[in-house]
């Protein structure tokens, strides 16, 4: 009987290293450790005289690594559009979300308020130029927000 477990400790051990090594040669390891479960050294020695089979996880990591060092120099930024001069020169306030009067500020300054979430389309907006505080989404300026 310790015979039995004996072999069946040896077998399954073949298994597992069978699997190991057919995991680690991009093969399919569930079929390798079938085949070490029933022929035990050959299997392992067929897998070892075997080539690894091309297009494993490294090779796929590379390819990942290379389209994307492709894909960052196909990225073309766009030059930002320049604003008017006479549109630099102008002083802007917003009212924040409770209503408080926040500036003044150039429009560039305002921008990044906008870039940090804090000036929405539908925040009020004023400068000189205006008449009345408008909803952002309203002014001539709005298209520098898209």
């Amino acid at each position: 009987m310790t015979s039995l477990y004996i072999w069946l400790f040896v077998q399954i051990s073949f298994a597992l290293i069978s699997s190991f090594v057919a995991h680690k040669r991009s093969r399919n390891p569930y079929i390798w450790f079938c085949a070490g479960l029933f022929f035990s050294f050959l299997a392992l020695m067929a897998l070892l005289i075997l080539p690894p089979v091309d297009g494993g996880k490294e090779d796929d990591l590379e390819l990942t690594e290379d389209l994307k060092e492709i894909q960052e120099l196909e990225t073309v930024e766009e030059p930002e559009e320049e604003l008017p001069s006479s549109v630099d020169n102008r002083l802007w306030y917003y009212l924040d979300e409770n209503g408080k009067q926040v500036g003044p500020m150039t429009l560039q300054a305002l921008i990044n308020e906008w870039i940090d979430k804090k000036v929405k389309e539908n925040t009020f907006v004023w400068n000189e130029e205006m008449s009345d505080w408008k909803p952002l989404r309203e002014t001539s300026d709005f298209k520098f927000f898209r």
